[in-house]
């Protein structure tokens, strides 16, 4: 299918995208919140009790960021292999979703971008890269740092390489951080398939800086993992705030992470996961402190990372069943910081843990 202003796929297995152009027949609605409702294949195992109500608060938290009134809700479908219309993990077609997995923060950034069009495909892609999901299952993220001017005229009515979308990203991470406000008027002002030269005279317009100025200041801008520049502030908004310290003591953080509690998403990757936000009132030295379980030895990660993002951002992942020893000690500046607790997918228990240093 072409790729017009309101339909792209994203997270491709193959450069080719394409949604049959004839809509497909949609599951029945399961779940309706305030910007998203939630429908599944009848033969799919169940998602985790989460996902919907994460899923649903994630837009809200996308349209303010993108400054985007919804004129509907987005619709998301979790589908089977047989009966997905696109040709990779997932697509959005204007506010509908299709994805073979139950939680796909990358499509939801499409469908938001939706209401008021989509932009240059490297801006669109690189946006949905920097605001979406933090899987680890794609290796054609760990490619960031490729040949930036060659990227916009490699978008196509297939969609963009997806080989690109870590060039895409990490770019977007530099756009945002340096001239936030032209990001929004370049998601406005530019077309799909704008070619390099049209593209760079609207960032020349929008920032000063041409698509070369750009690239010069590219080569020398950090480079990282995708889940490290990738900026989780949809996430930090969208899930709960939990206590670190009591009485000017740390106190112990404990969660259960199974498919049926309220707040674990997934399954992913073989996984399921829970993020619940914590806050550091003073700039110090912190360490994380993550027991072993010694009734269930309980495997996985815990990931501890500010919520500004960018390289560095992740101050401590630790995995699970822990140690009786904190873990490294690490600098940490004031402001709201991201837990993410991961247990394989057939697995749920209880995850306990301390955030040490000052609690004044």
């Amino acid at each position: 299918m072409a790729v017009t202003k309101h339909a792209l796929c994203g997270l491709l297995a193959v450069a080719s995208c394409g949604p049959t152009p004839t809509q497909p027949q949609t599951p029945e609605v399961e779940w309706e919140g305030e910007w998203l409702r939630f429908g599944r294949s009848p033969d799919l195992a169940p998602q985790c009790a989460g996902v919907a109500p994460y899923m649903d608060r994630y837009v809200g938290a996308l349209a303010e960021l993108f400054d985007v009134a919804p004129t509907n809700t987005v619709d998301f479908f979790y589908v089977d292999d047989q009966s997905t219309p696109c040709e990779a993990l997932g697509c959005a077609r204007d506010n509908t979703i299709f994805s073979l997995v139950p939680v796909q923060e990358h499509e939801l950034v499409h469908a938001v971008r939706s209401f008021e069009g989509f932009s240059q495909l490297m801006l669109e892609e690189g946006a949905a890269e920097l605001w979406g999901d933090d899987s680890r299952a794609f290796p054609f993220r760990s490619d960031t740092t490729g040949d930036l001017l060659t990227v916009p005229d490699l978008a196509s009515p297939d969609g963009l390489p997806s080989r690109e979308y870590g060039v895409s990203g990490r770019f977007h991470a530099l756009l945002a951080s340096e001239s936030p406000d032209a990001v929004r008027q370049l998601l406005r002002t530019t077309s799909p398939l704008m070619s390099g030269e049209a593209l760079s005279l609207e960032l020349s317009m929008a920032t000063g800086r041409s698509l070369e100025e750009w690239a010069t200041q590219f080569a020398s801008y950090p480079a990282c993992e995708h889940r490290e520049y990738r900026d989780p502030m949809p996430t930090c908004q969208s899930v709960p705030t939990v206590a670190r310290c009591d009485g000017g003591e740390a106190i112990e953080i404990e969660q259960y992470v199974a498919c049926d509690d309220e707040q674990t998403l997934g399954p992913r990757d073989g996984e399921i996961w829970k993020y619940i936000a914590v806050e550091i009132e003073q700039a110090g030295t912190y360490s994380l402190f993550v027991p072993p379980d010694l009734e269930t030895m309980q495997q996985g990660t815990v990931t501890l990372e500010e919520c500004r993002g960018g390289c560095g951002s992740i101050v401590e992942e630790m995995a699970i069943p822990g140690s009786f020893t904190p873990g490294r000690s690490f600098e940490a500046t004031p402001g709201r910081y991201l837990l993410r607790l991961t247990v394989p997918e057939f697995e749920a228990g209880w995850i306990r843990l301390w955030i040490e240093g000052s609690c004044e």
